[in-house]
């Protein structure tokens, strides 16, 4: 292979066969929304039939999505301060249309 003053490979000889630039490209193209069109019709169905008739290969396709590191915090209220938890508790309960507990213990009604 004869290569440039960079090391870089010289065109290739299309007199001698090869691919043509970019049929690559173009191929994968095709066959990505080929894939999607046959996705859009049958995707669902495929799914249910996968996760039933062989669990384990649905079971490594959900687990390929997952992120490669999960970062798990134990603690996900850790950095409030209790003004912060105070007002989040608050703002949730009225969100919810429950009864606001005082210090005492007792129900107060949500705005």
């Amino acid at each position: 292979m004869d290569r440039d003053e960079k090391g870089q490979f010289l065109d290739g000889h299309p007199k001698l066969g090869g691919r043509r630039r970019g049929s690559r490209n173009k191929l994968g193209e095709a066959f990505i929304a080929d894939l999607y069109e046959d996705w859009k019709n049958h995707g669902t169905d495929v799914i249910v039939k996968v996760r039933d008739e062989r669990p384990a290969a649905y079971l490594k396709v959900v687990a390929s999505l997952l992120p490669k590191q999960l970062e798990i915090k134990e603690d996900m209220f850790g950095d409030l301060t209790d003004e912060q938890l105070a007002f989040l508790i608050a703002y949730t309960q009225n969100a919810l249309g429950l009864p606001r507990i005082d210090e005492e213990g007792a129900a107060s009604p949500s705005h």
